[in-house]
């Protein structure tokens, strides 16, 4: 007896340690299938389906408190984001799960979330073609650092092929082929076979690049062969694009018209999936509303019947009625009055002629006044993009030319040719912002630029263009001082234009600004704003030169304390940024005290 009431007592104890462990296994198990789910759905380009998948992971994960699964999703939805083109969504959701990433000690996620960060950089770049490639590099850089502290080979190889990818479109072609051809070995030896046509389709870019065709095409057959294999259609459409270009620039025509067809074959495939997954969803909703209705429709089907008959009746002895009518007044018309009203019909007919012929006119007229405009504001900005490039850039590359001969003609010592190096170094850098400047700001001129404003925390693009800008004011013997706000100072703006606003502000300070003097960087709150303050101890301005400051038609290039040359429209694209992202800028200056930027950008309200 007393046997039998000790086991009735650790009975429960027994059951729930036996189910307890099939539970958290049920759980993990229901989690991971929704991740393989994903996976399949990604991988045939339903991104949709996809995305569906992997939010419903990331909410059962989060109601779990199960970190890894919860920070696993929040990458898959971040990287079904950027691969959709949605990179400003894809960067939020990032950013909102990398802190819970660092502080829960998960080194290999955070890894994986800042090699996402490089790559949708590297995208927005490829995209607008003028910024993007800094950050994209910086991120890139900073996940090889954690990568090779863990020592984990399959993250690894996914950031070597990231880093090659943006080491091919800083022209570097070496560094870039070397980068793609270890991550290849690295897939290949971890076994992720379904992507290493991605990297195959990075290493036909540099073959292109470097104008080896034949390595080219058969890197290109490979990806596209292996791409078959895994069923992933986006490498095969990038595979088969690339081999149309490659036989076209050979000259093997036949081939290029036959890769042509299979391209569009694949587009139409994935298009025809799509629309398939989206015809069986709106089956199934239309079969479970259709019982619902069918009930509502048999009820109702009688009294319609009915209410039919009797309008049809109606409608029937109405039109008897009306047509007879119809008929006698036909008949009671007179010839003269039939005249009358086809002359009517002709004046009025002459009459909407006239009115339509006037329309078209004053639209002609209106299209020649807009064409007349849009003609003298494109010689406008033409003739001042001519005067910048004869101004700003035709002064270095001579320079650069001259240096470079007597250098071949070994016109320098050692000691001078390390100076003369050094100086084309700043020239062949300032150039390069100038033209990066000119591109930007001439393309949004002619094609109207387009603001993207997004929140993010403003103190992350000052940490990168301190890291940026450290090692030339260190060459100069400037000291470089940062005081950010304690905590993040979040903004709504589009964040590639105010990176380009610190960069030129930050950039023009440490060229007016001599050896042994400060630059500082300062961020803050104002009721309502972000305040962000870059001042330096440098030559300073006159009142003069402070009034033509932000004037295109006045825009002059200064050298710098060490004759570096200007950027160009660097402070008119920096005003034009910050207002159109519903900010202000101020600027204050004196002669051989310095200059201080200040911008207020808005925060979330």
């Amino acid at each position: 007896m007393n046997s039998f009431f000790g086991l009735k007592r650790i009975l429960p104890v027994l059951v729930f340690c036996f189910f307890l462990p099939v539970w958290g296994w049920a759980q993990n198990h229901f989690l991971d299938s929704l991740i393989t789910l994903g996976h399949s759905a990604n991988r045939g380009a339903n991104y949709e389906l996809a995305l569906k998948y992997f939010l419903l992971g990331k909410t059962k994960s989060d109601s779990l408190g199960e970190t890894q699964y919860s920070l696993t999703n929040a990458y898959w939805v971040a990287d079904v984001f950027r691969a959709t083109g949605k990179r400003p969504e894809a960067l939020q959701f990032i950013r909102e799960n990398l802190p819970k990433s660092i502080q829960s000690g998960q080194n290999f996620l955070t890894s994986k979330l800042l090699n996402l960060i490089c790559s949708i950089h590297f995208e927005e770049f490829t995209a607008n073609h003028g910024y993007g490639l800094d950050s994209a590099l910086f991120y890139g850089l900073k996940a090889n650092s954690l990568i090779e502290e863990m020592n984990d080979r399959s993250a690894l190889g996914q950031n070597l092929m990231l880093l090659g990818a943006i080491y091919n479109n800083l022209n570097r072609y070496d560094i870039a082929l070397d980068y793609l051809l270890q991550a290849e070995a690295l897939y290949r030896e971890t076994g992720r076979t379904d992507d290493i046509p991605n990297i195959l389709n990075n290493i036909t870019a540099t073959y292109m690049n470097q104008g080896k065709l034949k390595e080219a095409i058969e890197t290109a057959k490979r990806s596209y062969e292996l791409s078959v294999s895994s069923g992933i259609k986006v490498y095969q459409l990038i595979a088969v694009k690339n081999l149309v270009e490659l036989n076209e620039k050979a000259g093997n025509f036949r081939d290029a018209y036959s890769y042509l067809q299979l391209r569009n074959k694949i587009h139409e495939t994935m298009l025809d999936e799509n629309t398939m997954t989206k015809v069986s969803e709106l089956r199934e909703k239309f079969e479970s509303e259709k019982k619902e209705a069918e009930n509502k429709v048999l009820k109702s089907e009688v009294e319609g019947q009915r209410a039919f008959q009797i309008s049809v009746t109606v409608v029937l002895v109405l039109g008897g009625i009306l047509f007879i009518v119809l008929i006698v007044a036909y008949r009671a018309k007179s010839k003269a009055g039939i005249i009358l009203k086809k002359q009517k019909e002709e004046i009025e007919h002459y009459n909407e002629l006239m009115f339509l012929l006037n329309v078209e006119i004053a639209e002609t007229n209106e299209e020649s006044k807009k064409k007349a405009l849009l003609l003298d504001e494109s010689n406008r900005i033409k003739d001042k993009l001519f005067s910048i490039i004869s101004h700003d850039l035709r002064g270095p590359v001579s320079t650069l030319q001259s240096s470079l001969s007597l250098m071949i003609d070994k016109s320098f010592n050692p000691e001078e040719q390390a100076s003369v190096i050094t100086d084309l170094s700043v020239q062949v850098q300032s150039t390069s912002d100038l033209l990066n400047n000119l591109l930007y700001w001439s393309a949004g001129q002619m094609k109207g630029l387009t603001v993207q404003p997004a929140e993010f925390n403003i103190n992350e693009l000052l940490e990168e263009n301190f890291v940026l800008f450290s090692l030339a004011a260190k060459r100069k013997g400037i000291h470089f001082k940062f005081v950010l706000y304690e905590k993040p100072l979040h903004v709504i703006a589009d964040r590639n234009m105010i990176n380009l606003v610190i960069r030129n502000l930050v950039s023009n300070a440490v060229k007016f600004t001599r050896s042994g003097e400060m630059i500082s960087l300062d961020s803050s709150m104002e009721p309502g704003f972000a305040k962000i303050t870059i001042s330096d101890s440098g030559i300073g301005m006159s009142d003069s030169q402070l009034n033509k400051l932000f004037q295109m038609n006045e825009q002059t290039s200064m050298p710098g304390t060490e004759n570096e040359r200007g950027l160009g429209l660097g402070l008119v694209m920096v005003k034009e940024f910050v207002e159109k992202n519903n900010g202000t800028l101020s600027v204050k200056s004196e002669i051989g005290k310095g200059s201080e930027f200040t911008f207020l950008l808005p925060q979330r309200v």
